[in-house]
């Protein structure tokens, strides 16, 4: 079956905490060129997802775009680091006794001092992000063989 060198394929597949948006097109090429853009999470997926695609996919230049969305509520958690406040305190005391000024320091103002409260993302399980991102590029693969077909 002749198949066009052009084609598109758009799928969006959410399962549990996530969602996978995934786009792909072509243009005509001798060989396979695979290119494709992940967020920077999800970065260490980008070789699968490349052998994946190699598998549906014989010819063209392919551009493939990857979106993803936590749907957690966990994705993030705030850590404060009792060092780096209490060594702000001194050397904002110091500077006060220093310069002979009023020493005014305030909870909210020393907690708005760089690595005072840090956000530290949780990891999602690798495999799980495997399989979501796996459901959504076969069905984007599908309908742009599909697309290439007609």
């Amino acid at each position: 079956m002749i198949k066009s060198m052009t084609g598109f394929g758009r799928s969006e597949t959410e399962s549990g905490e996530q969602r996978f948006t995934v786009e792909m097109k072509s243009v005509n090429h001798r060989y396979l060129d695979i290119s494709i853009r992940v967020p920077r999470k999800l970065n260490f997926l980008e070789t699968a997802a490349k052998s994946y695609l190699k598998q549906k996919i014989q010819r063209g230049k392919v551009d493939v775009f990857i979106g993803y969305e936590d749907l957690s509520q966990r994705s993030a958690s705030i850590k404060y680091n009792r060092e780096a406040a209490r060594e702000y305190l001194h050397y904002l005391r110091q500077m006060a006794e220093e310069f002979g000024l009023e020493q005014d320091v305030r909870t909210s103002v020393l907690s708005r001092y760089p690595e005072v409260f840090t956000m530290e993302e949780q990891s999602a399980d690798e495999d799980t992000l495997w399989e979501g991102m796996k459901a959504a590029l076969d069905q984007a693969a599908k309908q742009f063989v599909g697309s290439r077909i007609r």
